[in-house]
């Protein structure tokens, strides 16, 4: 016993060593990352996401209040990740275990808190304080102020659990905020054929953007969740013609062509 508490000692102090080093321009490089699974992306981000950091994650359209895809996008990050996970929502969670599981992300990992709305801020910066977790998820209903992203930001440097954001709301009502990044994924467009029909969630069509990157650029991939072994869900109906392969990634992704227009 007392060998396994020296190696969680130790392994807090390198964190810490890291964290101040990080803070004052040194070994930064270096630092822990969290890696997203898609290459072009990690290799955007100089190796993956930032550890002891906030990164807000938002869906847009129809998903903007189920927050499914930047659910599922978080999961899989958190799914090569090993430790628990806090996830907190307000009044009743509508995290699917099974789905979760599919991402590889053990349900058995996570500890599960509802509370009132009004309660989110102040209990996620508590977690976040708290160094034997891994990562903190927090599904907002009401925008954080600046100020209170601030504490979240500075919870999560001392502590080195990375935290992440689910906003459920357009991007539009959020204000300013201290977070090292923030993603948007969005729908595919409609159909020039089919103006009128709805884009449905379930397709496994989506647009990465990386709205804001603390120290580094905003970059957009065009996704396609495909599923394959373990994961028991079909093919979406678009990727039905194409040729399934043993060795998909739940999240495929690729660089899109930058727009000509914006450019």
């Amino acid at each position: 016993m007392s060998g396994d508490r020296n190696a969680d000692t130790l392994a807090l102090l390198r964190r810490q060593v890291e964290r101040i080093e990080r803070r004052h321009g040194g070994a930064r490089d270096t630092a822990p990352r969290l890696t997203t699974g898609l290459s072009a992306v990690d290799d955007h981000l100089g190796g993956g996401l930032t550890t002891g950091a906030i990164h807000e994650v938002l869906s847009n359209g129809a998903d903007t209040l189920n927050t499914a895809r930047s659910t599922r996008f978080v999961a899989s990050v958190l799914g090569r990740t090993r430790g628990q996970v806090a996830w907190i929502g307000c009044q009743t969670l509508d995290i699917h275990a099974a789905g979760l599981r599919q991402l590889g992300l053990n349900p058995g990992r996570l500890i599960c808190i509802e509370l009132p709305d009004a309660d989110i801020a102040a209990v996620t910066e508590d977690a976040l304080r708290e160094p034997g977790l891994v990562a903190v998820v927090s599904d907002l209903t009401t925008p954080l102020t600046l100020t209170a992203s601030r504490r979240l930001v500075l919870a999560a440097e001392r502590s080195g659990v990375t935290g992440f954001l689910l906003p459920r709301m357009p991007l539009s009502a959020l204000p300013p905020s201290a977070a090292a990044s923030r993603w948007q994924i969005t729908s595919p467009p409609r159909s020039p054929a089919r103006p009128d029909t709805p884009v449905l969630d379930s397709t496994g069509l989506c647009r990465l953007d990386l709205l804001r990157l603390r120290g580094g650029l905003p970059a957009q991939w065009d996704l396609e969740v495909a599923y394959a072994p373990p994961y028991s869900l079909a093919l979406a109906p678009v990727l039905a013609d194409r040729t399934a392969t043993t060795n998909i990634l739940p999240w495929v992704g690729r660089r899109s062509a930058p727009d000509r227009a914006s450019a």
